[in-house]
């Protein structure tokens, strides 16, 4: 049973996702900024949010694949708020420094990765490839199914 603030998108409550964006939800202006660069740079779509309620809203309407996210940020709120949707975006927090606790306590409630500052712009794409789900084996692509065996006539 979700909770009564459990949110899920799209129609008759099935999940709608966008696998190409990810929400910045970073307090200072100029990380911000870097971070919709490395994320454009990376041809998904970046999408900052100012403030927590902007962040739970562009969730709610995106359903993004990730969400960067500040120690300043309500980090946990919004983990929280994404626990119970079916389609939750995987969130990477950015620490201000290096903390053994910050990491374990991220980790253990549900966040995908954490960033320390400064970070590159390798470790940034790094943890936004990583967070991606998987595709399925036995798929088809637009070039056919995934076995590399061709069939003889």
């Amino acid at each position: 049973m979700t909770p009564k603030n459990a949110v899920t998108f799209g129609t008759n409550s099935q999940p709608r996702s966008f696998p190409g964006v990810v929400i910045i939800a970073v307090t200072n202006s100029e990380d911000r900024k870097y971070l919709c660069q490395i994320i454009e740079e990376q041809e998904m779509r970046a999408i900052p949010a100012s403030g927590y309620r902007e962040a739970l809203q562009l969730i709610a309407t995106f359903g993004a694949a990730a969400v960067l996210c500040d120690e300043g940020f309500q980090w946990q709120d919004l983990l929280g708020y994404t626990a119970y949707q079916v389609d939750s975006p995987r969130l990477i927090l950015i620490a201000n420094e290096p903390r053994q606790s910050l990491w374990a306590e991220a980790l253990s409630l549900g966040a995908f990765d954490v960033v320390t500052k400064p970070f590159s712009e390798r470790e940034v794409s790094f943890a936004i490839a990583s967070s991606a789900p998987a595709r399925p084996r036995g798929i088809r692509t637009e070039q056919g199914p995934t076995s590399s065996r061709a069939k003889t006539a």
